[in-house]
């Protein structure tokens, strides 16, 4: 489980490679895609979009990856309380929304 901040009032993107379980690519282009960050008896839902390129690794790494789902975040969309909040990613094939397995972390929201 991954940890990631937000710090509140502050606008960006979120973004996560993701891979299938044989550590190739995962095809997103025909998926829907959200980030579900379960709050305290609701959930608030951010959509995704599917995008390639480079991304900043919490280590400090660039890398250059053909499947990302990435999502905005704004002080409009995340208008929560400062606090660490579970989030899980999802897609929709057609048949219905499916968490990723492995793809259940944590989204600390700070004060700046």
């Amino acid at each position: 489980m991954a940890t990631t901040d937000y710090i509140l009032g502050e606008s960006g993107t979120l973004g996560f490679p993701i891979d299938q379980f044989d550590g190739t690519p995962m095809p997103l282009n025909d998926l829907g895609l959200r980030l579900v960050i379960y709050l305290p008896g609701a959930e608030l839902i951010i959509p995704g979009r599917a995008e390639s390129g480079e991304l900043a690794t919490d280590d400090g790494q660039v890398i250059n990856h053909p499947s990302i789902m990435a999502f905005d975040l704004t002080p409009e969309n995340m208008a929560v309380r400062p606090r660490p909040y579970r989030c899980a990613l999802q897609t929709d094939d057609g048949t219905g929304w499916q968490t990723l397995p492995g793809e259940e972390d944590i989204i600390n929201v700070r004060m700046p």
